[in-house]
């Protein structure tokens, strides 16, 4: 490979790379308000009261006031909810990080950093 082939191709990547940012193509990232606005949406009869995001802010955990926990996720450039039943399949590997199984093989088990990860856990039902 010469030179100007390599420096051509590092330039077309660049390129590539400045066009997905322009197109806002990365994921999106979440507030609470948005969770619970969404989980709203989603769930059918579902009334939002308290919310826990992920550090990263690509998922999230909803509070109903029935007692359900909805679970979402980013999945490219939207979300995926699923209620989760009290008791649901989670637990806390370490201090800050929960780890929550939907019982659904493709939805799968998604992974959140959280402050205050004991208190979903218990929330949610989850074996210590």
């Amino acid at each position: 490979m010469t030179i100007p082939t390599l420096l051509g191709s590092l330039a077309a990547i660049g390129i590539v790379v400045l066009i997905v940012r322009a197109l806002r193509f990365q994921a999106k990232t979440l507030s609470e308000e948005q969770a619970m606005r969404y989980s709203e949406e989603m769930i059918a009869g579902f009334d939002a009261i308290d919310a826990g995001l992920c550090r990263n802010r690509h998922a999230a955990l909803v509070l109903g006031d029935d007692g359900r926990v909805v679970l979402l996720k980013c999945t490219g450039n939207r979300y995926a909810a699923r209620a989760l039943t009290p008791p649901a399949r989670c637990r806390c590997p370490e201090q800050g990080r929960l780890i929550v199984d939907s019982d659904e093989r493709q939805f799968g088990h998604v992974e959140l950093q959280l402050d205050n990860a004991a208190l979903w856990q218990q929330r949610l039902g989850g074996a210590t």
